[in-house]
């Protein structure tokens, strides 16, 4: 959620108290996102109620699509390999997948721009639910405020797709 904040912050289109509030979401919520003595169960409502209150904010300040166009260009993160399960699981569920990839400004986008429902005018109108995880292996002090300020979930000196996978089956149960 710390990437909602930058993303409200760098278009220079949030007014100081909406900063002020989304940075008191980030302080709140972000403890809880990190605790290791939470379990995901105990998190995950948290981090929904997270979501639902940051994006509200967002959208009460009337961002503009043609604006996000620069923010999404200076993306820098890179696509991993390996993700056929987690994709194949994805599609199954008709679930979307949002991909950073430094290479791929123009195709960032579109993608981008596609999980957020603009009206006619251009004007940020609703979210749709998006969770990005951001894996960071080298350069881990260096790296990790901007994977904090550009990702939902970091996973440090983590190879492996246990936590996507573990929230993407917990997502897609049935109960």
């Amino acid at each position: 959620m710390a990437t909602w904040s930058s993303l409200a912050i760098s278009l220079c289109v949030c007014v100081c108290e909406c900063k002020a509030q989304l940075k008191d979401l980030l302080n709140s919520y972000y403890p809880i996102e990190i605790d290791s003595k939470r379990t995901a169960e105990e998190k995950l409502p948290l981090m929904v109620e997270w979501w639902t209150k940051a994006h509200t904010l967002l959208v009460q300040q009337r961002i503009r699509k043609d604006l996000l166009q620069d923010v999404v260009k200076e993306s820098d993160a890179m696509l991993r390999e390996l993700y056929q399960l987690f994709f194949d699981h994805l599609q199954e569920h008709s679930i979307h997948l949002l991909i950073f990839s430094a290479g791929l400004g123009d195709v960032l986008e579109e993608v981008f721009s596609n999980y957020m429902d603009f009206d006619e005018t251009g004007v940020l109108k609703a979210m749709q639910n998006i969770l990005k995880i951001g894996f960071l292996n080298d350069k881990v002090e260096e790296r990790k405020t901007s994977y904090l300020n550009a990702y939902d979930i970091v996973l440090v000196k983590d190879e492996t797709m246990e936590v996507p996978n573990a929230l993407l089956l917990h997502l897609t149960s049935t109960k």
